[in-house]
């Protein structure tokens, strides 16, 4: 019959063997706490293996880590790390939910109903979408003569340092804060449709006011002047493209087009208005 060897053992939770329980050399263990005792040389009772995972200072997985239902925590505030060695990368093999962000494949789109993307920079830093460079309440193209599009997507906003965009309206997020559009170079802001600009629109060739019965009113700063070549009025009245001489007075031709002609000699001078629209 085989011989069984039994090593002097508790099974009691916490306990610990004491230097008088063991001899120098003699093992001991605690089934309850799964724990191996030993006396040493100088009378101290060492416990073999490692009691505390934190006593663990290279751990290694034998196999794949299953959180069975529970989270990866820190305490303190402390930051969760990973960070692979080299040039190993952290691999996520499914969509990747982040506060109230969520990435798939290369879509992020917020969690939460009607949630907002914010993107903002640091301190004088610029975002950078592919070829667009964004700082300062300004867009504008990272390469010369470069041209780019914004298409806005769903009930969300999207906010782009000091910018706002939801339903397809770009607006400033700052207090009275300009929006500057600036290509770069010989670079160009193209609008392929009519653009409304506060109460005008702008379609083609033609400004027209879009409230009924609206005024148009070109106003020039201190001394500059409205320059317009081949004015035609009410799609009636057509000025002359070239100024007259002296002395003379623009006449009609009973059509709608006015020119330049001496005044005749004689009779009496006439004060004339001329009412537009």
């Amino acid at each position: 019959m085989a011989a069984v060897i039994r090593l002097k053992r508790s099974e009691v939770a916490s306990t610990s063997p004491t230097s008088s329980d063991l001899s120098v050399g003699e093992v001991a263990i605690n089934t309850a706490d799964q724990k191996i005792f030993v006396k040493d040389s100088n009378n101290n009772i060492i416990t073999l293996g490692i009691s505390n995972i934190i006593d663990d200072t290279t751990p290694q997985l034998g196999g794949n880590l299953d959180v069975n239902g529970n989270d990866i925590v820190s305490t303190s505030n402390g930051n969760i790390n990973l960070s692979p060695n080299g040039t190993g990368s952290v691999v996520i093999n499914t969509d990747l939910d982040v506060d109230n962000l969520n990435l798939n494949g290369n879509q992020i789109s917020a969690t939460d109903a009607d949630g907002d993307i914010w993107i903002q920079q640091n301190g004088v830093g610029s975002i950078y979408l592919d070829d667009v460079e964004i700082q300062n309440a300004s867009i504008q193209s990272r390469f010369d003569n470069g041209s780019f599009n914004i298409n806005s997507k769903g009930t969300g906003s999207l906010f782009l340092d000091d910018l706002k965009i939801k339903d397809a309206t770009i607006e400033s997020y700052g207090t009275n804060q300009d929006i500057t559009i600036s290509p770069d170079g010989t670079g160009t802001v193209i609008i392929d449709t009519d653009l409304e600009v506060d109460n005008l629109n702008l379609n083609g060739n033609t400004i027209s006011s879009v409230n009924t019965d609206g005024n148009i009113i070109i106003t020039p700063n201190g001394s500059g002047v409205v320059n317009a070549s081949n004015l035609t009025i009410n799609s009636a009245i057509v000025f002359p493209t070239s100024d007259g001489s002296a002395g003379q007075v623009l006449q009609t031709d009973g059509e709608g087009n006015l020119q330049f002609v001496d005044q005749s000699s004689g009779g009496t001078d006439l004060a004339v208005t001329i009412a537009l629209g």
